[in-house]
């Protein structure tokens, strides 16, 4: 059963409109013609998301009868498979929808990578033509609000994105953004820090990193262009909101008295955005 959250973006907008926030669906699949490992990867993980598409079906039942937008901050496929691209091709085609990348869109068990810049920008290749939009880097307008994914699905962003954004903020219309992992806020970082491992949150002060293991270090200490795109999100007026996900958990707080909203693995949001 999935959790409902109602949320409310307060931006003065003359006429309001309504999105559903969804993310980490983790859709499974993997044809009997596709290779042993990808069928092995679908009867491990199938068990751990076993109602994907279901709760697909109902956020597709529910974005058509309200008309509601779906904008959607990653990991809508498991692993890369044909029949998973052919299930997220169908889904996409036939709702309005809108998506950030995820980690496991580029995931490909059959051909295991570390996850850098190269991995995914091969995984991308295979994948461009299943999504109705760029998930690297997009926008979509809605009630004079345009919405921008960008794709930080592996800890980073790039210099390519902050001018992408920065040509979009020059229209002067409010913006929200979409990503899949959290943005560093006092309350989230100390929250995940607190878990049993080292969760992804991006810039980190360093500080708050000394009692991380030292590959936890490097692996989430921020590069320029990862620090330019966080100061640039939090600090510009037009912006007035962010969405993600990738934690599989609910969190609710702000960014620069921004709201930052994490959805979680059972749960969607509805959101007024007023």
């Amino acid at each position: 059963m999935l959790n409902i959250i109602k949320n409310t973006i307060n931006i003065g907008l003359q006429k309001p409109f309504t999105i559903i926030h969804m993310t980490d669906t983790h859709v499974t699949g993997a044809y009997d013609s596709e290779n042993e490992r990808l069928k092995e990867e679908y009867k491990a993980r199938s068990i751990r998301f076993p109602n994907a598409e279901d709760y697909c079906n109902f956020v597709s039942k529910l974005s058509k009868e309200e008309n509601y937008p779906i904008m959607h901050t990653g990991d809508f496929i498991d692993y890369v498979s044909k029949e998973n691209l052919d299930k997220a091709k169908k889904y996409f085609d036939e709702n309005d929808i809108f998506m950030a990348a995820g980690n496991h869109e580029f995931y490909r068990p059959d051909d295991p990578g570390v996850e850098n810049k190269e991995y995914r920008d091969s995984g991308f290749e295979i994948i461009k033509d299943y999504f109705n939009n760029n998930i690297l880097a997009d926008k979509k307008e809605v009630g004079g609000v345009n919405f921008v994914a960008l794709d930080n699905s592996y800890g980073y962003f790039e210099n390519w994105q902050i001018d992408y954004l920065e040509e979009i903020i020059k229209e002067g219309k409010p913006i929200i953004i979409l990503i899949h992992w959290p943005l560093h806020t006092e309350r989230f970082t100390r929250t995940f820090i607190g878990r049993e491992r080292v969760s992804p949150v991006l810039c980190v002060p360093e500080e708050l990193m000394a009692d991380y293991p030292e590959r936890a270090k490097e692996r989430f200490k921020a590069d320029d262009a990862t620090k330019k795109m966080y100061g640039i999100i939090k600090d510009n007026p037009l912006i007035k909101a962010v969405l993600t996900g990738h934690e599989h958990m609910d969190f609710t707080d702000e960014i620069n008295g921004k709201p930052h909203l994490l959805t979680g693995l059972y749960s969607i949001r509805i959101i007024d955005i007023v």
